[in-house]
């Protein structure tokens, strides 16, 4: 294990695969891992899944989306960048973590660490070069259909 400061702590960063629990992660397992902030965590089935960070361009156009979105959804609805989203709660969990998330203004409420997918109107995924197969296979569990009718006439 390697050790980092992140925000003023000093923490270890799983770098070494045998430090794992062995088997399928439940969601409180996961939880108490120490990862490293540099790359990007989801939970797939159970199963620990790392990226690296988005690249500059990609956080610049998440950005640009985020801010188009929210001039341009109605009152009570909110877009967010990168906040985690429980596909799946039962065991084995998937907990994703989309580009940006539109959810209502209620969920911010109980201050959640993460959000139900229940509770997701609408994910945006923006799919780099090396992330094709995660953007259109992996993510689909939180992804919500859309309805053109819905994005006509809401976003236009």
């Amino acid at each position: 294990m390697r050790v980092f400061e992140f925000q003023g702590e000093r923490r270890r960063a799983v770098s070494d695969l045998a430090h794992l629990p062995r088997g399928l992660l439940r969601v409180e397992q996961w939880d108490a891992l120490e990862l490293d902030p540099t790359r990007r965590w989801e939970l797939s089935e159970g199963t620990l899944i790392m990226s690296p960070r988005p690249q500059l361009w990609h956080q610049r156009l998440s950005k640009r989306l985020t801010r188009l979105l929210d001039d341009h959804l109605p009152d009570g609805l909110e877009a967010v960048p990168e906040i985690e989203v429980i596909a799946r709660a039962s065991f084995p969990p998937s907990v994703r973590d989309p580009d940006i998330v539109v959810i209502p203004d209620r969920v911010f409420e109980g201050r959640p660490a993460r959000v139900s997918a229940a509770d997701v109107v609408l994910v945006v995924e923006i799919v780099s070069p090396g992330s094709r197969g995660t953007g259109h296979v992996m993510k689909s569990a939180v992804v919500r259909l859309v309805s053109d009718e819905w994005a006509r006439d809401r976003l236009a």
